[in-house]
C-alpha cells in the first residue's frame, strides 16, 4: 500500500536498481459524522444512526462505543436497543490502513418508554359496596411527564352505587411521549345478608351431621337457593376418629349472587361424650394373607 509507513516504490533499468521513491506516508485519520439519529427524548428503546466519514476512498467502517462500553465495529447504519434513562453514542470512522478518529462524534438522548403508573384506592379489587352507601373515587397518576389522568368518574366524587351488581373502574393515563395506560379494579354493590350455619349435636361415634344454614337480610321471595349451588356448610373437624369430645366450628361457603354481599357467621357442632363405662373404639386392623 503505498500510503501505508515505510512503502515505496523501487525503479529499475534493464535490472538496475536506479531509484527509489518513497511517497509521504497517510497518517491523517478521518473525521465522523452523524447523517441521522433519534431526537433528544424519545418513547421507543429502539435508536437507529446512520454515520458519516470523511474517508471516502477506501473507508473501512466504524467503530462504537454505547454508554461508555468498549469501542467495537459497526455498520454505516446501526441500530441499537436500549433501556429507559439518559443514553450515549460515540463513534470513530477508520480507514484501511488503520487511522482512527481519536475525538469521536458523540449523540447523546433520552429514552422514555414508560407509560405513567396508576394507583386506584378507591374502591379496591374485589371491594363489596352497600347498595346506595356513599363510595368516593380515589386514584393518582405518576409520570414526570404526566398529561391526562381520568378516571370514570373523577377524582373524589361519588360512585354508582344505586343499583346492585357487579361494577368495573376504570382509570387511563397518558404521557407527553404517548406512553398510555389503563388500570381496572372490579368491585361489587348489593344488600348486606349473613348466612349463619346451623347448630348441631352428636352421639360418640356418630357420623358427622348434615348443616343446614339461615340467612338474614334476603329479600322477599329470595331463599338460601336464590345464593347458588355452591353454597356448602359443613363441621370444621379434624380427621382425626373417633372425634374428642366438645365443641367445633360449623361453617358456610360459596356462595354467590350479584345482588347482596355475604357475610358468614358460624355454628356450633356439640361431640357428646361417651356414655359411662362404654368400651374404647377399636381400631381397624390390618389382615395379611400370605400362600404360595
Amino acid at each position: 500500500n503505498p500510503r501505508a509507513p515505510g512503502s515505496g516504490t523501487y525503479l529499475f533499468s534493464s535490472g538496475t536498481l536506479v531509484g527509489l521513491y518513497v511517497p509521504t506516508p497517510d497518517t491523517t485519520a478521518p473525521n465522523t459524522g452523524f447523517a441521522q439519529g433519534p431526537a433528544s427524548l424519545v418513547a421507543s428503546r429502539g435508536a437507529t444512526f446512520a454515520f458519516t466519514t470523511t474517508a471516502t476512498d477506501d473507508a473501512d467502517g466504524f467503530l462504537c462505543s454505547l454508554d461508555g462500553g468498549a469501542f467495537a465495529p459497526c455498520s454505516i447504519v446501526q441500530t441499537f436497543t436500549v433501556g429507559d434513562g439518559a443514553h450515549t453514542l460515540e463513534v470513530s470512522a477508520k480507514d484501511d490502513i488503520g487511522n482512527i478518529d481519536q475525538t469521536p462524534a458523540i449523540w447523546q438522548w433520552t429514552v422514555d418508554a414508560s407509560p405513567p403508573v396508576v394507583t386506584i384506592t378507591s374502591p379496591t379489587e374485589g371491594q363489596g359496596i352497600v347498595l346506595g352507601s356513599e363510595v368516593h373515587a380515589a386514584f393518582t397518576c405518576t409520570d414526570p411527564r404526566l398529561q391526562t389522568c381520568t378516571g370514570d368518574v373523577a377524582n373524589g366524587a361519588l360512585l354508582d352505587t344505586g343499583t346492585a351488581g357487579a361494577r368495573t373502574f376504570v382509570v387511563t393515563a397518558t404521557d407527553t411521549l404517548g406512553n398510555g395506560v389503563q388500570t381496572t379494579v372490579h368491585y361489587k354493590v348489593g344488600r348486606p345478608i349473613t348466612v349463619t350455619a346451623g347448630d348441631a349435636s352428636i352421639g360418640w361415634l356418630a357420623p358427622l351431621p348434615t348443616v343446614g344454614a339461615t340467612a338474614q337480610g334476603l329479600l322477599p321471595g329470595d331463599t338460601l337457593v336464590s345464593l347458588g349451588t355452591d353454597l356448602v356448610c359443613a363441621p370444621v373437624v379434624p380427621t382425626r376418629r373417633p372425634l374428642p369430645p366438645g365443641t367445633y366450628p360449623t361453617r358456610c361457603s360459596g356462595g354467590a349472587n350479584a345482588g347482596y354481599l355475604i357475610g358468614y357467621a358460624d355454628g356450633t357442632l356439640t361431640v357428646a361424650p361417651p356414655p359411662r363405662g362404654a368400651p374404647p373404639p377399636i381400631a381397624p386392623r390390618l389382615l395379611v394373607i400370605s400362600g404360595t
